[in-house]
């Protein structure tokens, strides 16, 4: 007689630790996609030769990025084949170490020396290339 009732009881208990569990893990799943989002990219073009023009990073995440190097570049789109990667060249080395905060945003100016032209070929597109510390492959991002 009790043995069916020990049978009914560890299993309400097993139901309801599966229960607990998967609640949790949903919990814990929710809050890993919250933390890791990653790098956002916009950008302020204002035409004007004398103002400046900015590109936004804004770090999405719960922990600091370090960006060991940043580069910008077109990608001009070809028929069926890669694109073509043309770098833009125009900053020194020691200007291109980010620490991106969490949730904070980064601005990258552009003025006097250091302007571009943003008016480009009709299909091509800026990117920008970060390379972040202990990450083996570069992000790339689309700006425009």
């Amino acid at each position: 007689m009790q043995v069916p009732f020990i049978t009914y009881y560890s299993a309400v208990v097993a139901t309801t630790s599966l229960i607990v569990a998967a609640s949790l893990a949903i919990i814990k799943f929710k809050e890993y996609r919250r933390d890791s989002r990653g790098i956002a990219v916009g950008y302020a073009w204002t035409g004007n030769p004398y103002d400046t023009d900015k590109i936004f990073l804004t770090n999405l995440s719960a922990i600091p990025v370090l960006v060991s190097y940043w580069s910008l570049e077109w990608h001009e789109r070809r028929f069926l084949r890669k694109p073509k990667i043309i770098p833009i060249h125009i900053y020194d080395d020691e200007d291109l170490h980010i620490t991106l905060e969490p949730r904070t945003r980064s601005t990258l100016e552009f003025k006097d020396q250091y302007r571009f032209s943003w008016s480009t070929k009709k299909n091509a597109s800026l990117f920008i290339r970060l390379n972040i510390t202990g990450r083996k492959n570069p992000l790339i991002l689309n700006v425009i």
